[in-house]
């Protein structure tokens, strides 16, 4: 396992936290916002 300060990750990813492990899959993109949460969208499809 790899320790990264996350700001931005693109799926596929793990994102495993003191409290949770997150799974984000393929197509969808996860970033920190300002007050530190963990925020998931997916991205549009083509």
């Amino acid at each position: 396992m790899v320790a990264v300060s996350l700001e931005e990750v693109e799926g596929p990813a793990s994102i495993d936290q003191y409290s949770a492990t997150t799974y984000l899959p393929p197509g969808y993109r996860g970033r920190v916002d300002e007050a530190g949460n963990l925020r998931l969208t997916q991205e549009a499809r083509r």
